[in-house]
């Protein structure tokens, strides 16, 4: 059964709202708060006398601002609860890039619109008996969002040694300079002395803030580090472009595997799939060619755009665009270059 706990609704669609409170007070909920506006919302989040154990806001406005609200929840010093399960309400399926963009700022938890009963129901029993490890990355603040333990093949991360912390004591854990990625793992608290009265959540703004300090200097750390490969990328190209020679490639290759690791183990998918496709066609399976010169030039250029615009995740409809022509021009370049005299 659920236990008892106070949830928050932003949303100015008052049957909607009407809906959740009749469902959520029969769920043992004991207050229901209403929020007609992210304002109204950050409000009542920022209490530190009542804080709320479960959101429910409408895609509208937690989408406004680049999901400024979810975000807000996940980070902010002033936010009581950065673990609180987020539910995102929306008219009809929603675009993958919107999806995804939610996903990204720190909830997997939808509800489509109309609703009924016995779905609002199910996700609050679902959200209240299921709470997630908590993750502190460079490209993603929140609980853990995967559903199935084996990841998707371009979530892989490379990984070294000591990049991920398992933190089993809020209040106190030492990060490494190599630690990357933080995960507060949710039953080892619970078994560590998290109060068990109530569906409250265990994490607090302070708890984070370690955490939270380390992931940005990590990012600062890393788009240094791609940013100097990327000059070297572009100077190796140059210098394989005039002369034709195999030691650029060598060195190119190198430079793309670096970029590749750091970025995977930071969960930057985008840039680590350009990184990878780059460290393939530099490997020496191919012969420096003019053609080669002007197909490594797309990558090399797809990985600065990358970094101008930041786009450091999924990247959206940009990132998709820059993933998917990539892709297709491997498709066309492995095909003329299987069809050359002489092979690759």
């Amino acid at each position: 059964m659920v236990q008892p706990f106070r949830a928050l609704i932003v949303d100015p669609d008052r049957p909607s709202g009407e809906l959740i409170r009749r469902t959520a007070y029969a769920l043992r909920a004991t207050e229901i708060v209403p929020a007609a506006s992210a304002a109204a919302a950050l409000n009542t989040l920022s209490d530190p006398e009542r804080p709320c154990d479960l959101v429910f806001a409408d895609y509208g406005i937690a989408a406004a601002h680049d999901m400024t609200l979810v975000r807000w929840i996940r980070t902010d010093e002033e936010s009581q609860r950065p673990n609180v399960p987020i539910v995102v309400m929306h008219d009809g399926p929603l675009l993958p890039s919107a999806s995804q963009s939610v996903v990204s700022a720190g909830t997997r938890l939808f509800l489509q619109k109309p609703l009924t009963q016995a779905r609002v129901a199910t996700l609050i029993e679902r959200s209240a008996a299921a709470y997630s490890n908590f993750v502190v990355s460079p490209s993603y603040i929140g609980p853990e969002r995967r559903a199935v333990k084996r990841p998707f093949r371009d979530e892989r991360r490379i990984t070294r040694p000591n990049s991920i912390l398992i933190v089993e004591d809020p209040m106190r854990y030492e990060i490494a300079d190599e630690t990357v990625v933080v995960v507060f793992d949710y039953l080892r608290l619970r078994v560590s002395g998290a109060d068990p009265r109530s569906f409250r959540d265990f994490l607090t703004p302070q708890h984070l803030e370690p955490a939270l300090r380390h992931v940005s200097a990590v990012q600062r750390l890393i788009y240094g580090k791609v940013e100097q490969r990327q000059a070297t990328l572009e100077a190796s190209l140059t210098a394989l472009d005039e002369s034709g020679n195999g030691d650029h490639l060598k060195r190119m290759n190198r430079a793309a595997w670096d970029v590749a690791v750091d970025c995977a183990s930071a969960g930057w998918v985008l840039m680590a799939s350009i990184a990878k496709s780059l460290h393939h066609y530099t490997s020496g399976a191919y012969r420096p060619s003019k053609r080669l010169v002007r197909f490594l030039a797309s990558h090399i250029s797809a990985l600065k755009s990358a970094l101008r615009g930041r786009i450091f995740g999924d990247g959206g409809r940009v990132g998709h665009t820059i993933v998917q022509t990539i892709r297709s021009a491997e498709l066309v370049f492995r095909a003329a270059a299987a069809e050359a005299p002489g092979g690759r």
